[in-house]
Parts: C-alpha cells; sequence; structure tokens
C-alpha cells in the first residue's frame, strides 16, 4: 500500500498520523486535533512557551515546593495580618427587595442589561451576567442579597491550580482572567456556589462579585453599596462591622438572632450578615 493511504487509525500507516516531511505539504492533523483539545487559552500559552528548538520550556520549580500556591499563601499571610480589612455589613431586617443594588452592579461593571437565560442561573439569578441577586427567604418575608463572601480563607484560591484567584490585605479575592485555563475548579470548591462560568461566550471566563477599586464610585462605596435606599448594606472595616453588628444586637436583641453570620463560618468572611430572629 502506498505511503500517505490507508483507514487512517491509531497505529496504522494512513495519512492521518503521517507527519509531514521536511519541506512537504502534509497536514499533522494528529497534532492539530491536540491542539483542539487543549483550548485557546492553552494553545497560546504552549506557543509562548516553546523556544527555538521545538521543545517546550520547563517550568522553575522551588525544591519542595509547587510557585503556583505561592499567590494564594502570600495573599493570605498578607491578608491576615491586616486587623482592619474591608468588608460589607447585610441587615436582613432593612432589605426591601428592591435589586437597585443588583441595578448598579450591572451599571458599575457594564454587564448586559437583558438578564441570563435561566438554565444558566442554576435557579438563584447568578451568572456571568449577574454579579449579585436578591432572594426571598423560604417561608419569610424577608429578602437576602447573594454575592461572593470574600472569605479570609477562600476555597477558590485554594482549588486553583494558577493562582488565578487571590485574597487581598484589605478584603477582596480578585479573579485573573489572564491566568485562568478555564478547569472550573473554584467553583467546585466554592462553599457558596457563588463563581459562575460564561457558557454563552466563545472564550468564556468565571465572573463573580469584585469588591474592589472598579466597583467603587464618587462616595468611595462600592456602588451596590452606595445605592441601597435603606441602608441594608454598609462599607466599612471589617472589625468595624463587627461591632456595628454586636452594637445593634445588643440594642434589640428581640429582632436579631445572636450570631453574626460570617464572622466565623468557613474560617470567615469579608461579607456578613445580621439575621432577624422571626422569619416573619
Amino acid at each position: 500500500m502506498p505511503p500517505g493511504t490507508g483507514n487512517g487509525r491509531a497505529g496504522g500507516r494512513g495519512g492521518f498520523h503521517r507527519r509531514p516531511r521536511p519541506g512537504g505539504s502534509g497536514v499533522d492533523r494528529a497534532g492539530f486535533h491536540r491542539g483542539l483539545r487543549r483550548g485557546p487559552r492553552d494553545l497560546h500559552r504552549l506557543s509562548s512557551e516553546i523556544g527555538g528548538s521545538g521543545r517546550v520550556r520547563p517550568v522553575p520549580r522551588a525544591a519542595g515546593r509547587c510557585p503556583r500556591l505561592r499567590p494564594w499563601r502570600k495573599g493570605m499571610s498578607e491578608a491576615h495580618s491586616v486587623k482592619n480589612m474591608k468588608g460589607i455589613l447585610t441587615d436582613v431586617t432593612l432589605c426591601i427587595g428592591c435589586e437597585r443594588c443588583v441595578e448598579a452592579c450591572v451599571r458599575v461593571n457594564k454587564l448586559p442589561d437583558e438578564l441570563p437565560k435561566p438554565r444558566l442561573t442554576v435557579g438563584d439569578g447568578l451568572s456571568g451576567r449577574r454579579l449579585t441577586t436578591i432572594l426571598h427567604v423560604p417561608g419569610s418575608k424577608y429578602t437576602v442579597r447573594k454575592q461572593c463572601m470574600h472569605c479570609l480563607e477562600p476555597a477558590c484560591a485554594a482549588a486553583c491550580l494558577v493562582g488565578a484567584f487571590k485574597k487581598r490585605p484589605d478584603g477582596p479575592v480578585t479573579y485573573d482572567g489572564v491566568k485562568c485555563i478555564g478547569c472550573r475548579y473554584c467553583m467546585l470548591a466554592c462553599p457558596f456556589n457563588v463563581p459562575r462560568y460564561e457558557w454563552d461566550k466563545r472564550l468564556p471566563y468565571v465572573r463573580k462579585c469584585k469588591m474592589n477599586e472598579e466597583c467603587r464610585v464618587e462616595s468611595g462605596l462600592p456602588a451596590c453599596v452606595d445605592a441601597c435606599p435603606t441602608h441594608a448594606t454598609i462599607f466599612g472595616g471589617r472589625e468595624e462591622l463587627i461591632r456595628e453588628a454586636r452594637r445593634r444586637i445588643a440594642d434589640n436583641p428581640e429582632k436579631y438572632l445572636d450570631h453574626i453570620f460570617g464572622e466565623h463560618e468557613f474560617g470567615g468572611t469579608s461579607v456578613m450578615f445580621l439575621v432577624p430572629k422571626d422569619k416573619g
């Protein structure tokens, strides 16, 4: 059988697996399909790592440690050394479900106005187009806002293979889309089911609440906090917010549950909640 013909199965002599000769016009189809399985970002990274010899340059590693985990560990040590990191406190009793915080988030992050498809929201309204949402508490009259909790020990950062997530010393858990490889381990690791994938885009990224400078308005507050008409959400130092929450609980023991959700849960979070005693 002449070279370049055959059934093309693995291990055969068909043209499907035949690599081109130097100066020839053949196509390495097997290599092409392997590249497709890698994904566009991996191909870009791989092409930048290939040297003149055609071999992939090895990634330098420290003795006994993986350098990919260093940004997360370094960020965590710095975060714990700062006592007055920023955070958000939400008083569930003051939330009226007006969704102005959602509108402000859409506006400041320049998200599409149209609502995402129901199959992309997993029932809670969060998606690549909605980074915060308002939920009705089952069996009660109250509504509560859902967003990234900006954990002090973020599971998303621990699960990320390339250090795309990082806990900043001033509170926010940030995401670097340039580093992201799209493995979505962060979505599996998050105990609050917050990170969402842009399933409707050809080059998707992970999306979540930022709580950084990009979300601030002229008042210096995050746009969602500034837009709240009842001041159900307030922004400030985490320690100050905890003291304010304890003051409200002490002044109204019959109104609030004697607990600050987020103070200690999952190692503590930068976004905390005051919960009412009655279900309403």
